[in-house]
């Protein structure tokens, strides 16, 4: 369990064993609902920061960007799966697809390469201050 501490005032438990803990510029797999493929995204508002108005976004749901097309979205957090290790998995799925519900077939390739840029970016940003 950890409080999450929200910039305007209040907190809140989450039990982190059952969330995937996000921070801000991880990219991830996110899915909006079951039609919905597994898609690269980035993450642009850690779980636990103010939201604002979003009067639906709880403290369990990520803002992220989609890859490929950059559309924003909030998930819940468990609608997010980790980049590196689910890498081969999804995206050979977005591959074989013939049909994508929700997004463009031409964006899968420009997806998973940026996608994979900006993992290895935020990566080696994470090696240099861990050192």
């Amino acid at each position: 369990m950890a409080r999450v501490q929200y910039d305007k005032g209040g907190t809140q438990w989450i039990n982190l064993d059952e969330l995937n803990v996000l921070e801000l510029c991880d990219v991830v797999w996110a899915k909006m609902g079951r039609r919905y493929p597994w898609w690269p995204a980035q993450v642009m508002w850690e779980i636990g920061v103010d939201r604002g108005h979003e009067a639906h976004a709880s403290g369990h749901d990520t803002m992220v960007e989609f890859l490929g097309e950059h559309t924003v979205a909030w998930v819940h957090t468990k609608s997010t799966s980790n980049f590196e290790e689910h890498y081969t998995e999804y995206s050979k799925l977005l591959s074989n697809n013939k049909k994508l519900f929700g997004f463009s077939r031409n964006l899968v390739q420009p997806a998973l390469e940026e996608g994979m840029t900006l993992h290895k970016e935020h990566v080696a940003r994470q090696a240099k201050v861990a050192v």
